[in-house]
This record gives C-alpha cells, structure tokens and sequence, in this order.
C-alpha cells in the first residue's frame, strides 16, 4: 500500500533528519509529502498490517476486562491497536517483537523502535509495559492483579477532564516502575 509508505518517508525526513534536507526537494516532491501528511490513511480491506493482531490480543481483553478504554487507531503509517487519540496516548509491550517468529525478530524490532520514536516526537505518550514481567504471571488472577498495578502505576485511567493540564501528553519511558510493583508483592 504506497499511503504507509509515503507516509513513513513523511515521517522519516520530517522526525529524523535536519529539516533543511526537506528544503532540498523540488516542490512536487515537497507537494507530496505534504498530502501524503495530511491524507489520512485508510487500508484497503484484507492489507496486512506490521503489527499483528496476537501481539496485543492478550493485553487488549484483560484491560477491557478491567474496565480500562483504549480504541484501535491509525496515526501516520502507524496502527495503534490500544490507543486513546484524543489524549495521545498508546500502550504497548517494551519488547513486542520477542513475540514474532525467529526470522522477523530484527526488523520487528526495528520498526517498533523507530514508531515509539516517532510517536513520542508527535507528542505521544507512548507506555510501554515490561512484556518479560508480565509473562512471568501463570494464571489470568496473577496477570490481572500485575494489570491493575501497572494501570495505577502508569495513570492509565482516563480522568474526568481531559482537557486539564495534568492530563497533556507526557513521555513514559520507565518500565521499572511496573517491575518495582510486582517486587511488593
């Protein structure tokens, strides 16, 4: 699908070179990034996207179970499958590409890192849970009791106003404060 690729490119030269090499381009080039950004990206029916449905499955019906909101979006090339996009925030496994076939680990990885790094310069919050602790949990009581620490933990709860101050989008990069939780136990 030449929109997902259009708009990584947009992404890529916009977020992660000097912003003069944009400048450089002939504006047709420059025309097409700009509609590339703002078209909003709509997959044909049947496109496989990167990150599979597995990967979040789980993290997806137990946080539906606890009553926690989160909705699928797509937000430049990128599918968020537990997102709030009025408040900028996606919740996803630290390491999710350890959940992928052998063979596709590396780029998994890769595409992983760099989407974090670009949600978070669009001003996303980007939460990361520490898939290896989570794993660690046998039965669904331990998993939901580890969810319900790290919900609390990492605010995840939407507030009453989201429009508040306290409630802008921050950067959460500190997996160790769901792993300090789970050493209270």
């Amino acid at each position: 699908y030449r929109g997902v690729s259009l708009k990584r490119i947009e992404f890529c030269l916009r977020l992660e070179r000097d912003p003069t090499v944009v400048s450089y381009l002939p504006q047709s080039a420059r025309h097409l990034l700009t509609v590339a950004r703002s078209t909003p990206l709509e997959p044909p029916e049947g496109y496989p996207l990167l990150e599979r449905p597995f990967v979040f499955g789980d993290l997806s019906k137990l946080l539906e179970e606890l009553g926690v909101p989160f909705t699928s979006t797509i937000y430049g090339p990128y599918f968020l499958r537990l997102a709030r996009p009025e408040s900028k925030l996606v919740v996803e496994w630290d390491t999710n590409w350890v959940l992928y076939p052998p063979w596709r680990r590396s780029a998994q990885e890769d595409y992983t890192r760099r989407k974090h790094k670009h949600l978070k310069a669009e001003g996303w919050q980007v939460v990361t849970l520490p898939l290896a602790e989570f794993q660690t949990k046998q039965t669904k009581e331990e998993q939901l009791d580890w969810l319900q620490r790290a919900i609390n933990a990492y605010e995840l709860m939407p507030s009453a106003s989201p429009s508040s101050p306290e409630n802008s989008p921050k950067i959460i990069e500190n997996p160790e404060k769901v792993e300090e939780l789970t050493t209270t136990q």
